[in-house]
């Protein structure tokens, strides 16, 4: 359907690859821990930490919120990485430090982040009296919405425009 559309990459795919691996270096093992949080296992961890501390904190609904757009990020995500069936940048014109056999559009980590970091955001921002502790966490929140694209590009596992789509998808759900 949209196989075709996404195939190859585009030319400021391969710049901004070649740009944020040659000036990102010394973020290195930021970039790392960044995508390591987004895949399935660490992200389902955290997924359901945060329920349960809605569910203590008397915040039910905001938890069913989380978990069904956290949900239908993930599937839609997937689904249309199935539909466009667009090939993860090359060792060839980058360098890839996790080779991934899936396809790259849009890219899952940013399409969850944006939906679960980004709610979480939201909710502390709506919060009237903030203390500390949830300022830090909400700016942490936001720090990871904003870097997980830069780490999947870091690491050679999206290209921008991958990037860029996880993003609108994210933010579209979210």
């Amino acid at each position: 359907m949209f196989k075709y559309f996404f195939v190859s990459m585009l030319p400021v795919d391969l710049y901004v690859s070649q740009l944020v691996q040659a000036n990102f270096v010394v973020f290195e093992p930021f970039l790392k821990l960044v995508s390591f949080l987004g895949n399935f296992a660490p992200m389902s961890i955290i997924l359901l930490i945060s329920l349960c501390l809605f569910y203590l904190n008397h915040h039910k609904k905001a938890g069913l919120y989380l978990l069904g757009g956290t949900f239908v990020g993930f599937i839609v995500s997937t689904v249309l990485k199935l539909l466009v069936a667009r090939q993860r940048p090359g060792a060839d014109l980058v360098k890839v430090y996790v080779s991934l056999t899936d396809f790259s559009f849009p890219s899952t980590h940013c399409t969850v982040y944006v939906i679960f970091f980004g709610f979480l955001y939201f909710y502390f921002l709506h919060e009237k009296k903030k203390n500390t502790f949830e300022k830090i966490l909400q700016t942490t929140f936001l720090i990871l919405v904003l870097s997980v694209g830069l780490s999947r590009i870091y690491l050679g596992a999206h290209w921008f425009s991958d990037v860029l789509g996880g993003y609108m998808l994210g933010s579209t759900i979210l």
